[in-house]
């Protein structure tokens, strides 16, 4: 009996044993296929957020109406502009033989309900419209008195956005926001948007276009109209454009220091809607501007002819008068050159160029190689050619190219053998266990 006890107690216990092992060498494994816990040898850049606006993914749970919490007026409402719109919550005030102020609400159906006057519909109709027939429709009710109307909190609207945009969708704001302010909410303009004919359509009426970069660039207000409740907007592909490489973008900050720079300003192409007439020194204010001070007072401009392709140096100071046409390219010039430095070093990152600096210059002031990383067979990376090959520390290094620290083979080794070792010593724990 005692002995049939003990083999129950010895395989419970294995089979303990054996869910241990599982569970350890679930979380091994990863480890084992180099999944976690070392560096994935990505070109410098992957994943940078590029253009006006890159989309990010929804999330599932992301609705498809946004709220806005709170809101701020821009100044005093402009009475002869501001459309009421159903949800409007008004004050009316009579001042004369009686004095009375009553809230009043605008309904669904666009109408005002007076108390002593009735319902008349207000639909469509400004602010100062609606007080001038309100005083018309109280005389009778209340004569001998100064009637008037106030806005006192704008209701919210639901503007459907499309096209090009971070998430279209139907986006809830109140009254009296502008363009700006809808597109914010809606995820911001994509790359390869028309920002130069962003369309509006109100009920009843044809659809108005709005220059919205040259709000964006230049601060020009009627690119940025106030919305009304009904009103629809649509973001179409721009089909007369530049693309300016080189920008910082508008969206992303860096940041300049006497250390390592993780990351400058994003290097890729953006694309900029045109007009006939744009300058240069419009497209340049349009992706943030380019002071005289900079370290090259110019820019390069690519642009491809019919008889033959040209490569044009243009100063700033000619930039007011220099017209862009439709398929240029404008290249900005870096300030600064980099060396790239990653794989196992202390502190992977973008370092200055220095003329005369060696490959372990560069490596030291990176940090080193961490406990895993090589002394020896470094490895220099030619983004541009794709080109690779093995270097010393001793040896010179060119602007733009990456220096790469590759783990010890040991390490590696290790890895792999860590889990399987581990399997095999609770292998022969189980056989021990269970005779």
């Amino acid at each position: 009996m005692q002995s049939g006890n003990s083999s129950t107690r010895r395989t419970v216990a294995a089979a303990r044993i054996i869910l241990l092992a599982i569970m350890l060498l679930s979380c091994l494994a990863p480890n084992a296929l180099g999944q976690s816990g070392s560096r994935t040898r990505e070109p410098l850049g992957t994943g940078l957020r590029t253009g006006l606006k890159d989309a990010a993914p929804r999330s599932p749970d992301l609705p498809s109406t946004q709220a806005v919490a709170t809101w701020g007026f821009e100044g005093t409402v402009d009475r002869a502009s501001y459309r009421l719109a159903p949800g409007d919550l008004l004050a009316m005030s009579v001042w004369g033989m009686t004095d009375l102020i009553f809230d009043l609400r605008v309904t669904a159906d666009g109408a005002l309900i007076v108390p002593s006057v009735g319902a008349f519909s207000v639909e469509g109709m400004t602010l100062l419209g609606a007080e001038e027939l309100l005083a018309a429709r109280c005389a009778q009710s209340y004569p001998q008195s100064d009637v008037s109307l106030h806005l006192v909190q704008p209701a919210m609207m639901r503007i459907p956005v499309t096209g090009l945009v971070g998430y279209p969708g139907t986006i809830s704001l109140p009254g009296g926001a502008r363009l700006a302010d809808l597109l914010e909410l809606a995820g911001g303009i994509l790359d390869g948007a028309d920002t130069r004919g962003i369309e509006v359509i109100s009920p009843g009426a044809a659809a108005m276009t709005y220059d919205h970069l040259a709000w964006l660039a230049e601060g020009h207000l009627g690119g940025n109209p106030q919305l009304h409740s009904g009103d629809r907007v649509h973001i179409r592909p721009a089909e007369i454009f530049c693309r300016v490489r080189g920008a910082r973008p508008a969206d992303e900050s860096y940041r300049v220091s006497g250390g390592p720079l993780d990351r400058p300003f994003s290097v890729d192409t953006r694309l900029i809607a045109l007009r006939g007439d744009d300058t240069l020194d419009f497209v340049l204010r349009a992706v943030g501007g380019r002071q005289a001070s900079s370290c090259e007072p110019g820019v390069w401009v690519d642009r491809a002819a019919d008889d033959a392709d040209t490569h044009t140096w243009v100063p700033l100071a000619e930039a007011a008068t220099f017209e862009v046409s439709s398929g240029d390219v404008i290249e900005i010039p870096f300030c600064q050159e980099w060396i790239a430095v990653g794989g196992s070093v202390n502190r992977p990152g973008l370092y200055p160029y220095l003329s005369g600096q060696t490959v372990g210059d560069y490596v030291f002031a990176a940090g080193g190689p961490t406990l895993t990383g090589r002394d020896d067979e470094w490895e220099l990376w030619d983004p541009e050619t794709g080109r690779k090959w093995e270097v010393s520390p001793e040896d010179s290094v060119s602007a733009g190219l990456h220096v790469w620290i590759p783990e010890r083979r040991s390490h590696k080794i290790s890895q792999l053998l860590t889990p399987i070792g581990t399997a095999v010593a609770l292998a022969v724990s189980i056989y021990a266990l269970t005779r």
